[in-house]
């Protein structure tokens, strides 16, 4: 049961996908489809209202609260703890002064052309 304020991004390859609550915190699902089963495999459990998540490789993901802010997300896939690995490490915070609520892939400068002389 996913909640309807949440911000969703999925993994094909692994069946991941990064929910963002609005009112609670961001979990990180996979998807089982030989059971049809949605299961949390981890999550952050600094709660933020979450405005936008993104997941910028399978074991890091970046949000966005409403107060501002961007924070980085890292699971710890390799931890040898059940209760290492169900979390979702904080590993940066940045304050960015507007308000986000979608990340987009793209470059901040213009890519270089082969034709420049």
């Amino acid at each position: 049961n996913i909640p309807s304020g949440a911000n969703i991004k999925q993994d094909p390859e692994e069946k991941l996908a990064i929910v963002g609550d609005l009112m609670r915190l961001v979990s990180l699902m996979q998807y089982y489809p030989q059971h049809e089963t949605l299961e949390e495999v981890a999550r952050d459990f600094n709660p933020n209202w979450t405005t936008a998540v993104e997941m910028l490789t399978d074991d890091v993901y970046i949000g966005a609260e409403n107060w501002n802010n961007l924070f980085c997300l890292r699971r710890n896939k390799a931890a040898t703890s059940e209760e290492i690995r169900c979390r979702l490490d904080n590993i940066g915070e940045f304050h960015l002064g507007e308000m986000c609520n979608k990340f987009m892939s793209g470059s901040l400068v213009m890519p270089v052309s082969s034709n420049s002389t």
